[in-house]
């Protein structure tokens, strides 16, 4: 009764924050259960990845370049991109 009491109380995403990873007592796969989550969530729990500062600038410039020239498809927008370096 608590588990389901738990699971309409809060989110998944929560509860998969609850997980302790290097708990000695109580597996990750026994926490999951009992939080009434999956397994593989706790696994795939990953911080957002930031892009880098050039991939950045280049994914503006392209979306420019497609701004302005919207018949445009990949090929051309990458051609146009190297011939300015």
């Amino acid at each position: 009764m608590a588990q389901k009491n738990l699971a309409s109380k809060t989110s998944a995403r929560e509860r998969q924050a609850m997980v302790e990873r290097d708990h000695r007592e109580i597996s990750i796969k026994r926490q999951a259960e009992l939080l009434g989550i999956h397994r593989t969530n706790v696994y795939r729990q990953r911080e957002p990845r930031q892009e880098a500062p050039e991939n950045v600038q280049l994914m503006h410039e392209i979306d420019k370049l497609y701004t302005k020239h919207p018949y445009f498809v990949m090929p051309p927008i990458v051609k146009t991109q190297f011939r300015k370096k």
